[in-house]
């Protein structure tokens, strides 16, 4: 039903915002008072191709928390007046092609990209099986790492894998699933709309 839907995204909104760090913190203090209560953070709206979020989740970690200004030099003689906690900015730059395999940048596995990730996935590579990234591996020139689709990331000499809890969503799969649930409901409420009509119509012509 149509309530169950607004119940269900209202809980899904609650826990994203959570995850994103939109929650009375110390760094909320200071984006307030600096004018970026309302700038977007990385996690918001991140579109990513289907099957490449968990990986994409893995890389950026921490960063899908960053905000997005227009130039980060504006803030560095007064991001240092943060109280406590953790802040990340961020500006837009378009990704360059990296040199180190023939294998797809990461970065390439963002749909509608539009230069907003800055460098985060700068060297980062995709590779659609364990062979190919241990071969890449070896081809890997500093600064550059390959990732595997379940999040498995290896560096020239390191590796790197975080547990994700499969009953859980990430804040990319939840966004993705916040997106379609909103249409539903907007769906939903103009399908009660219309049939709201038609009764009232019946109504009018019976009593006709």
């Amino acid at each position: 039903s149509v309530q169950a839907m607004r119940h269900e995204l209202a809980s899904l909104s609650a826990l994203q915002q959570a995850a994103l760090g939109n929650e009375g913190t110390e760094t909320d203090t200071w984006l307030a008072g600096h004018g970026l209560s309302e700038a977007l953070r990385l996690g918001d709206g991140l579109k990513v191709l289907a099957g490449w979020e968990r990986a994409v989740e893995v890389v950026l970690g921490a960063d899908l928390l960053a905000i997005n200004v227009d130039d980060i030099t504006t803030f560095t003689d007064n991001v240092t007046d943060l109280a406590g906690g953790e802040v990340t900015l961020y500006q837009a730059s378009s990704p360059e092609p990296g040199s180190a395999s023939e294998l797809r940048p990461l970065v390439t596995y963002i749909e509608d990209m539009d230069g907003t990730l800055g460098g985060l996935l700068d060297g980062i590579f995709a590779a659609d099986s364990m062979e190919e990234a241990l071969l890449a591996r070896t081809k890997l020139q500093i600064g550059q790492s390959v990732i595997l689709a379940n999040g498995l990331w290896f560096g020239r000499d390191w590796l790197r894998f975080r547990q994700i809890d499969n009953s859980a969503q990430g804040v990319i799969e939840r966004g993705h699933a916040l997106e379609v649930l909103e249409r539903e409901v907007v769906d939903g409420e103009a399908g009660l709309t219309e049939l709201q009509e038609d009764l009232t119509l019946a109504k009018n012509q019976v009593q006709a």
